[in-house]
């Protein structure tokens, strides 16, 4: 853990957005923390009122509708939108912590040009003149927007000459919707109808912490798996490595690293020869049956006829496939093996539902290698990079850093980061607190977004939106001539959104019951999906990871910081990791009879090195997981982020190569690590003092039979 961060300052990070607010005096010297018993007095506002806002969340693609409470027109709490059909009301720690997006001390206050604070007209001047300059040559570089902003934006690079827009999301589920594709004709991501099935397969996802929307997904897995009218359902995590979402599991059946698709194909055969259904899959899936697929996953073909009959005896089977632990080159391929598992089973059009909506996709990774060559080329002349963080997030093996040094960049970004720092032009932004915009997540749901409070004094930020429609109209005078800022073009899309709707009110007054509602919510509509033949041609090979040299390396996904974004939130880096108990650090996972044969104690340090990079974390010993890997978790190893993020841990992206799949998407899984001891004992920060109860009864534990059983059952655990 780095030195330096005093705990004075750790509790005033932590109390900032709760009992205190940011707020400057008239001269820079006197900016400080007032605490709300000395409230300001420049505005008005009414004492000890509470007024709710419903907007919603930017922290994730999910964009889970939220609910701001304020007083003395600040947001002081977030919490989910109770009218929001996806999140019912309830919130992740990453939105619970997004007032810290907010109120960070660290947030950009002022334009900056080469590092130097400039005023806004000159910032506005400069970008317009860069603009003009590039003549069409500009890249526009921000996260997938499922809104309105996608549209905007677009509209913005025809208005500015010319230029492409590339869409980043390193957590991107462009495999999914490709094996989705081929199997089922539909590219996008379906609903998954926990709640519906009596048994559910988890092949390596992470669905409780970074897959899909973790909120709904726990509130649909949580009512699928609760013991209700005397019987439980059954959870059964098919991994080499137990996560959050895999310590829920019932049963956890250990399979050599990249061999989740060989896996479903071998429930499947043993299904499809039971039921007889898809009869063109016959001669495909005996070349997958268990006793011929055993040897390479790890598991017996006892063991994987078990799994089949547990499908067909308690289904209906819902079978998940995704995530960075089975990111492997084959993932495409992976996922239409567990597509097959569904339709074989029967559960597709039961617990897993299409719709005809498109999920909006990120770019893939070829896309983003042709920019990187396209920047060293010099044909880009301006790269505009919109709240994102590829400096950081991207393997430095691809060379994106230096790449940039070959064109003007402007950052529009309300958080310093890798990739602000490295910027020539940066223009704050204001926050999803303080804006703007909308968010259409999935069928029959869109969101709307508002800010629930005035610009926090100390920050002279502007809405992105408006940053570019201002210098649109600089360069191009007919440029979104009928709008005045982001609001009237927002404005212009809810209308046509009313007509779709058939809402007959006057505009203003549904303006106001969308503001009131967070949105306009519809029920889905679903449509009838069907195995597509094609699906009888794609052959998934065994990886051989776990027979080749050094350890499989599994950058797995964080909870709390994600991809690294939440990095800069002190709430989140002090909550400890539901499975390690380690905070404010990275570590790596490590089976102990591995460990331990290597010479490695439990909390060691240890420098694990790839033909990529190498970096150096605590080892942590893990009983859930393969003994030929290791796993660090994303998000940590920031440099240039703030004082929270920066010198923290370290950044798994910098042992991954420059690999991707058939679909474009990273290849997480693809590098094999070496480990060497350094030092016996590290400083890591946890709050578990040991994994075992020593016969306390901390946490009991009963089965369904005797809890359906009162004479043999006893209450005393719940006391």
């Amino acid at each position: 853990m780095k030195k330096g961060l005093s705990r004075r300052n750790l509790f005033k990070y932590m109390g900032v957005g709760g009992a205190t607010a940011v707020v400057a005096g008239c001269e820079k010297s006197s900016e400080k923390l007032i605490p709300m018993l000395v409230p300001p007095t420049d505005y008005e506002y009414t004492p000890h009122t509470a007024y709710k806002y419903m907007t919603t969340c930017r922290e994730c693609d999910s964009a889970c509708g939220m609910m701001v409470t304020t007083r003395e027109h600040r947001a002081q709490k977030a919490e989910g939108n109770p009218n929001h059909p996806v999140n019912q009301g309830a919130l992740c720690a990453r939105g619970q912590a997004s007032l810290q997006t907010l109120y960070n001390p660290n947030r950009h206050a002022h334009p900056l040009a080469d590092g130097k604070q400039i005023p806004w007209e000159e910032g506005m001047q400069q970008f317009s003149a860069i603009i003009k300059a590039a003549s069409g040559a500009i890249a526009y570089l921000g996260k997938p927007a499922s809104g309105s902003e996608g549209d905007f934006v677009d509209e913005w690079l025809q208005a500015a000459g010319g230029g492409q827009r590339f869409k980043f999301n390193l957590l991107t589920q462009r495999s999914q919707i490709e094996a989705n594709k081929i199997a089922f004709d539909h590219a996008n991501v379906p609903e998954y109808a926990f709640e519906k099935a009596g048994v559910v397969f988890n092949f390596s996802t992470d669905f409780l912490e970074n897959w899909g929307n973790p909120v709904e997904n726990a509130r649909r897995f949580t009512d699928m798996h609760v013991y209700k009218n005397g019987r439980k359902n059954k959870f059964i995590h098919i991994s080499p490595q137990v996560s959050l979402t895999g310590a829920k599991a019932d049963r956890w059946i250990v399979i050599n690293p990249g061999t989740e698709g060989l896996v479903a194909l071998a429930i499947a055969s043993v299904i499809q020869k039971e039921n007889g259904t898809y009869k063109f899959l016959k001669k495909y899936l005996q070349a997958y049956s268990p006793e011929k697929v055993a040897e390479a996953t790890g598991v017996s073909a006892e063991t994987l006829s078990e799994l089949a009959i547990d499908a067909m005896e308690h289904g209906p089977l819902l079978a998940l496939g995704g995530g960075n632990v089975s990111a492997t080159d084959q993932s495409v391929e992976t996922l239409v093996g567990v597509n097959i598992l569904n339709a074989v089973s029967g559960a597709l059009n039961k617990t897993v539902l299409f719709s005809d909506q498109t999920t909006t996709e990120s770019s893939t990774h070829q896309d983003l290698t042709q920019l990187i060559s396209d920047l060293n080329a010099g044909k880009i002349k301006l790269l505009i990079v919109d709240d994102s963080n590829p400096v950081y997030a991207l393997p430095p093996s691809m060379g994106f850093l230096q790449a940039l040094k070959k064109t003007f960049v402007v950052s529009l970004a309300s958080q310093k980061s890798e990739t602000t720092h490295t910027a020539n032009l940066v223009l704050p932004a204001l926050t999803a607190y303080e804006s703007w915009g909308d968010a259409f997540p999935r069928n029959g749901v869109r969101s709307i977004q508002q800010p629930v409070m005035s610009t926090v004094n100390m920050f002279d930020a502007r809405a992105r939106e408006d940053i570019l429609l201002s210098v649109a109209q600089n360069v191009n005078k007919k440029a979104f001539s009928e709008n005045s800022s982001y609001l009237d073009y927002l404005q212009n899309i809810w209308q046509k959104i009313q007509r779709k709707v058939g809402d007959r009110r006057k505009f203003d007054s549904f303006w106001i019951s969308v503001l009131e509602n967070g949105g306009i919510f519809e029920k889905p509509k679903f449509i009838r999906a069907s195995l597509n033949r094609r699906v009888a041609s794609v052959k998934l090979n065994d990886p051989g990871m776990a027979s080749s040299d050094g350890l499989t390396l599994f950058p797995t996904t964080s909870l709390l910081l994600g991809d690294g974004g939440g990095a800069n939130k002190p709430w989140l880096q002090e909550v400890p990791d539901p499975m390690s108990q380690i905070v404010w650090d990275s570590w790596m996972e490590i089976n102990p009879d591995t460990a331990q044969k290597l010479g490695i104690n439990d909390r060691a340090i240890v420098e694990i090195s790839t033909q990529y990079g190498s970096v150096q974390a605590t080892a942590y010993y893990h009983f859930g997981i393969h003994r030929n890997a290791i796993a660090i978790p994303m998000g940590q190893g920031h440099q240039h982020s703030g004082d929270v993020a920066d010198g923290f841990g370290i950044n798994v992206m910098e042992l991954l190569p420059d690999q991707m799949d058939k679909a474009g998407s990273l290849v997480f899984v693809g590098a094999k690590a070496k480990l060497k001891l350094i030092n016996e004992k590290s400083y890591t920060v946890n709050t578990d003092g040991n994994a075992r109860q020593l016969g306390r009864d901390i946490s009991a534990a009963t089965t369904v039979e005797e809890l359906n059983n009162p004479e043999k059952h006893s209450s005393e655990h719940n006391r």
